[in-house]
């Protein structure tokens, strides 16, 4: 088995990195549809429904690395899809890569006193996701 260190996976959006992240995540969700019936002894029964991702980040905010955090609020104020890729760039058994298409759904700058302001916001995927892993 071989543990994969977390520093590696990083996330893209639209080809290039999103610059000081320190935290990235992909979540994946199915709906289910409810089928239960008399028959069903009062025990709910369910059939595997529409598949859905989210995909998370949270960092440190960039006023001048690729993509910062203007061209991120310009997915928000567009409502244009994009493009994401999370991976830990390896071309070996070790690779990881979950990639598609995706709409920016949320995005917070937070401040604190005497703090570095930090970045985070959220992705839904529309489409496809894809799951490379292994070579």
């Amino acid at each position: 088995m071989s543990v994969l260190n977390g520093t590696a996976l990083t996330l893209s959006r639209g080809g290039s990195v999103i610059t000081l992240q320190t935290e990235c995540s992909v979540s994946f969700e199915r709906e289910e549809i409810e089928t239960t019936s008399k028959v069903d002894g009062g025990f709910k029964t369910v059939i595997a429904g529409k598949r859905s991702a989210s995909v998370s980040f949270s960092g440190y905010l960039d006023t001048t690395g690729t993509p910062n955090y203007s061209e991120i609020l310009a997915d928000y104020t567009s409502g244009n899809a994009t493009t994401f890729s999370m991976s830990n760039g390896a071309s070996d058994a070790t690779e990881i890569t979950i990639s598609g298409s995706c709409i920016l759904t949320s995005f917070e700058v937070s401040a604190g006193v005497e703090d570095s302001v930090q970045v985070s916001g959220s992705f839904t995927a529309s489409g496809t996701i894809t799951v490379d892993s292994g070579v």
